[in-house]
């Protein structure tokens, strides 16, 4: 959002946003990704060792892609300097 806001600023010339920091952004989704492969892989090997390996495999990664996806998100916001629990 705020490199939308920051182009649509500076092509339309009105108001000012500060320049966004790319290697930031950049950090904060290589964190969001590593965050979310490793929660997806360690959630479903945990998966395998519980009742939910009788599931079908629809509805057992259904519960990991939604756990694994709000910690990257706050893992993301964290590095972005917000408070993380604004997913909330």
């Amino acid at each position: 959002m705020h490199a939308l806001t920051y182009g649509f600023t500076r092509v339309l010339g009105v108001g000012s946003v500060d320049d966004p920091v790319v290697g930031r952004y950049e950090l904060a989704l290589a964190v969001g990704i590593g965050i979310n492969v490793v929660g997806a892989v360690v959630l479903s090997r945990l998966a395998l060792r519980t009742r939910a390996a009788a599931w079908s495999p629809v509805l057992e990664a259904f519960p990991i892609a939604v756990v694994t996806g709000v910690v990257a998100a706050a893992g993301m916001f964290a590095v972005l300097g917000y408070d993380p629990l604004v997913l909330l």
